[in-house]
């Protein structure tokens, strides 16, 4: 069904869970994972990962998880926009 869409592998990728305060709360393996946890769709979770948005429904952030990046990823002291700054991005 993904590979249908076009979607290919972004749905086997680890998705990064921050809380309403930002906080790294979760290292899930797919967005099916979280979907199942959050009660909401693969594709809105897709939409959030990569528009940097909160899900207005739970007030979480998500994020691709980018190997690259080295850091470590049991941190959870690791903020969503400490994340963004190390992937370079804006945070809203």
């Amino acid at each position: 069904l993904a590979a249908a869409r076009g979607l290919g592998d972004v749905y086997k990728r680890q998705v990064l869970v921050f809380d309403e305060e930002g906080r790294l709360e979760a290292v899930l393996r797919s967005l099916k994972d979280v979907a199942s946890i959050t009660n909401l769709r693969e594709k809105s979770i897709d939409r959030l990962c990569k528009n940097k948005r909160v899900s207005s429904e739970t007030g979480y952030s998500f994020r691709y998880w980018w190997k690259v990046l080295g850091f470590d990823i049991t941190d959870f002291t690791l903020t969503v926009s400490q994340y963004d700054a190390l992937c370079k991005r804006k945070s809203e």
